[in-house]
């Protein structure tokens, strides 16, 4: 690794340290900046808790306990400098264990760590059904199929280790390496992350033939409640096209209940819910930072009656707090998955997103 000086037309080689040497331990750094940046891994996780011990008859511990995206524990173990002989065995250990842990546990888990943080502990199954891109707690099912996942984090993995992980990955578990290694320029340090298993080009087609051949078994798990969302996503989404509603152009259409759109402006976009008991739409405002979150709120909130003049109905305004998001929404309850109501319901969501893109986007915040 290198640096560019632009002025010299020159580089400068960045040199490769160990953790060792750097004085940087295990638990007290590399677990930190994994925690507090899992997007670190290459994806969306959810921390839900560190040194996780809560099994029973051993004092064992995992590193980092998370979820992704569609609801699976992810098993994080990091190792400094070596990766060691022993860490696939220790953390197929920690798979298993983990394999017969209930949502209703893992919301428990999720809520002892978010204690740890000085956070609000009552917000647990919020945050998690927000993350999953669900809008009810009902509609959340965590750890479905016993498919947990593994994430080896280490500077060098032993061919030993790569081999069993290689091994493992053709039997079907999803195990990957993260190579992290820290570099030094000067008074300078940087941390280079990269997935070394699988490779992109062999995760993509591994991913695309799983899904093939899980469809259907998923339909019949989730008693087709999946296929009814990416049926009424369908019928949707070239209605909102049609009327020039441009927000939702290119969206991908999963089987999730909620949609979100792309960024009509930093940290605020728009999100469509598809659920059993009703349908709505949303304006999303989600800030890392609470206090511009705050601001950005506030600015439309101080609108508030205007905006709802404007748009012809009321809307419910919640704030948000800590790592949650601040949410404008308006919702009409319905048997949402009554599919000879779905013309009425799309014509409703179409009317709504379009008074939306109209009364919101130009009054959005923008912090420049």
């Amino acid at each position: 690794m290198f640096k560019i000086d632009r002025t010299s037309n020159s580089i400068t080689p960045i040199k490769n340290k160990s953790f060792t040497e750097l004085g940087f331990t295990e638990r007290n750094h590399l677990q930190e900046w994994l925690a507090n940046h899992s997007n670190a891994f290459g994806e969306e996780l959810l921390i839900i808790q560190k040194e996780f011990a809560g099994f029973e008859d051993t004092r064992e511990r995992l590193d980092l306990l998370a979820l992704d995206k569609e609801g699976n524990l992810v098993i994080i173990e990091n190792k400094l400098d070596d990766s060691g002989r022993d860490v696939v065995w220790q953390a197929m250990k920690y798979a298993a264990y983990c394999s017969t842990l209930t949502t209703i546990q893992i919301i428990s888990i999720f809520k002892d760590y978010l204690k740890s943080l000085d956070g609000d502990a009552d917000d647990a199954s919020k945050v998690i059904y927000e993350f999953l891109d669900e809008s009810e707690e009902s509609e959340v099912i965590l750890n479905e199929d016993i498919k947990q996942r593994v994430i080896l984090v280490a500077a060098n993995f032993r061919k030993e280790v790569t081999s069993t992980v290689l091994w493992f990955r053709e039997h079907g578990l999803d195990i990957t390496c993260i190579e992290v290694k820290p570099y030094q320029l000067g008074q300078e340090l940087a941390l280079s992350v990269n997935k070394i298993i699988p490779l992109k080009e062999t995760e993509d087609y591994l991913i695309s033939m799983r899904e093939k051949a899980e469809s259907q078994v998923k339909a019949k798990q989730n008693g087709n409640r999946h296929t009814k969302r990416i049926s009424f996503w369908k019928k949707l989404m070239p209605q909102l096209l049609e009327n020039n509603s441009q927000s939702f152009v290119n969206t991908k259409i999963q089987p999730k209940s909620l949609i979100h759109s792309k960024s009509l402006a930093t940290g605020q976009k728009l999100q469509l819910n598809f659920s059993r008991d009703h349908v709505a739409v949303r304006l999303l405002i989600k800030f890392n930072d609470f206090k511009t979150q705050e601001k950005a709120f506030n600015q439309l909130f101080l609108n508030r009656k205007n905006i709802e003049t404007q748009l012809g109905f009321d809307l419910d305004w919640v704030i948000g707090k800590d790592n949650r998001a601040a949410v404008i929404q308006v919702k009409y309850e319905c048997d949402g998955y009554d599919e000879a109501k779905w013309d009425d319901y799309c014509q409703w969501l179409l009317k709504k997103v379009i008074a939306f893109e109209t009364a919101f986007t130009p009054k959005l915040y923008s912090s420049k």
